[in-house]
């Protein structure tokens, strides 16, 4: 991606392109850096997708985007199946728990988020709830415990303070960009 001819940036500052394939589109490749730089590992790619206008899915996969990230003798799997779900999710994604023997233990299925958290439990996401989940090696896997219910928040527009407005006291300079 290069810069529009008519673009010119001040000689101190320099740009590089981000990752291999930037502006590929809107998260990519940033969200990728990110799951790399958490630990997560890029298991496969999709070998196509299918755009069907007026469809439920957006783009769907004709094999899942699957990233992996393991805690001790258990790895959990995403599976990105594909983008922009109508009156759903930008990605439709499922998460499952595999031991060492590759078996799924359990299956999250149709979930928003999933980590493995700093003490070493599985928190995830799914119908606005957020979950934790002991997982042992000895012991196996836990319950699932549901930590907050965030189905009832709605969002509301407030205004910004007036302290929030400023910049060092003074009102910023500029044209004010209307929503």
């Amino acid at each position: 991606m290069d810069l529009e001819e008519s673009f010119k940036l001040p000689k101190s500052m320099h740009i590089q392109p981000c990752g291999t394939h930037p502006g590929r589109g809107e998260d990519d490749p940033i969200w990728s850096m990110r799951l790399l730089r958490d630990g997560w590992t890029m298991k496969e790619t999709p070998r196509g997708w299918e755009s069907k206008r007026g469809s439920k899915i957006w783009h769907q996969f004709s094999s899942p985007w699957i990233w992996t990230k393991s805690r001790g003798t258990w790895t959990l799997e995403m599976s990105i199946l594909g983008i922009f779900e109508r009156d759903g999710p930008w990605y439709v994604i499922e998460h499952r728990v595999t031991g060492q023997s590759g078996r799924t233990a359990m299956s999250l299925g149709r979930s928003d988020w999933a980590d493995w958290s700093h003490s070493g439990e599985l928190l995830f996401a799914r119908d606005g709830r957020l979950y934790r989940m002991s997982v042992d090696d000895q012991a196996g896997l836990g319950e699932p415990e549901e930590l907050l219910d965030l189905r009832e928040v709605t969002f509301e527009s407030i205004a910004a303070p007036h302290e929030a407005t400023m910049w060092n006291g003074r009102a910023p300079r500029g044209r004010l960009i209307q929503p």
